[in-house]
């Protein structure tokens, strides 16, 4: 029913410091009215392939727990997170606990949740 890839970060170099924003982990995948649902880290971190082969009602979602990470030595701004594959206008997908022009410092992680509707 929905597939799609999550792309986030960059990555650049100024001399011997950089930055490198990625998804490092995804920490649980909650459904109701769902199943089967996947999320997969693939390209070294830089996208998130999303399955959610089976929603039953319209209120049904599944929800998935990620964290990204800036695995680079300069402080980086998230400045999106760009979705791909979303070509069915019923489905939503929803994106909470990072925000826009939000800061992660060197090493720091950040988990943020993932929902398809």
């Amino acid at each position: 029913m929905f597939s799609e890839s999550l792309n986030i970060g960059g990555t650049a170099s100024t001399g011997s410091s950089d930055f490198n924003i990625i998804f490092s982990k995804v920490n649980g995948i909650s459904e109701k009215g769902s199943s089967n649902a996947t999320a997969n880290i693939v390209k070294e971190g830089k996208e998130l392939e999303i399955s959610v082969p089976h929603l039953e009602y319209p209120t049904s979602y599944a929800e998935f727990d990620v964290t990204i990470k800036n695995e680079g030595e300069l402080n980086a701004v998230l400045t999106g997170i760009e979705t791909q594959g979303l070509d069915n206008p019923d489905i939503k997908v929803t994106y909470s606990g990072v925000a826009q022009d939000e800061i992660l410092g060197s090493n720091q992680e950040k988990k943020m949740k993932i929902r398809v509707t």
